[in-house]
């Protein structure tokens, strides 16, 4: 019927259904960290990060949640985590 579109390539990267619509994440503490994950998760971790912080869709990659985390957490504005 025409109406069949890929999943993750029609869904905004600001897509929760928490909130059953549309909302911008909190501002970032740390502009420089803008990396974006390839499962366009923009409210956390898909739940699929691989031992030692891999991602599920590039093995060889760290996930940018944890390297996110890890970034806050040297500054110490984990709390950061929480309002997303």
């Amino acid at each position: 019927n025409g109406d069949n579109h890929a999943v993750g390539a029609t869904m905004s990267t600001h897509y929760t259904p928490k909130a059953q619509g549309i909302h911008l994440r909190p501002q970032m503490p740390d502009p420089a960290n803008n990396e974006e994950c390839p499962k366009f998760m923009s409210h956390g971790p898909c739940g699929g990060v691989r031992a030692g912080g891999f991602c599920e869709v590039y093995p060889t990659m760290i996930c940018p949640w944890v390297t996110m985390y890890n970034e806050l957490e040297k500054i110490g504005k984990i709390e950061w985590m929480r309002q997303v």
